[in-house]
């Protein structure tokens, strides 16, 4: 009864279409298809499973626009990588930001384990993951599953000031 390591007494002999089809689509691997902005064609790209803490896995994009706020010299700036796995150009996209933040934006090369070492990544003047995170999903259409936001508490992004000694009436 024991043939390639499956019982065949603990199989089902009758099933539904409707249970069939539940257990061949649980045993499909997750996709992801990426396309539009300077892509050429259309990318379809694995999922990667990543482990919940209840035990179980959860299919997860094999991408993430990773934003980061730290301090460098003691100016605070915000980094973004990932932005060419979305046929985004990185120069166009820091000129872009450098006109809707009024700030100052600068593309670099920086080493990593992504793209074989070379990573690029558009460095921001201040904190401004929540505003960027919201451009990507509304501006780029980014799904927010695809974006890693690595945010220490007192490193992020502050509430706009409003003025309460103006009355208007």
């Amino acid at each position: 009864d024991l043939e390639a390591g499956v019982d065949l007494g603990s199989l089902p002999t009758q099933m539904s279409r409707k249970e069939l089809s539940t257990r061949f689509q649980r045993r499909l691997q997750t996709v992801y298809r990426v396309q539009g902005g300077t892509l050429r064609g259309v990318q379809i790209l694995h999922a990667r499973m990543v482990q919940m803490p209840g035990g179980g896995k959860e299919p997860r994009p094999p991408f993430a626009v990773t934003i980061k706020t730290e301090s460098r010299r003691g100016h605070h700036v915000t980094t973004l990588r990932g932005l060419e796995l979305l046929g985004v150009d990185p120069e166009a996209f820091a000129d872009e930001m450098r006109v809707r933040f009024a700030a100052s934006a600068a593309v670099e090369t920086a080493g990593g384990k992504d793209e074989g070492g070379k990573s690029v990544q558009v460095m921001l003047q201040g904190y401004w993951d929540k505003t960027l995170a919201e451009h990507l999903v509304s501006a780029y259409r980014l799904p927010k599953i695809c974006l890693d936001l690595r945010v220490p508490n007192d490193k992020s992004e502050k509430a706009a000031k409003v003025a309460s000694n103006i009355v208007r009436s």
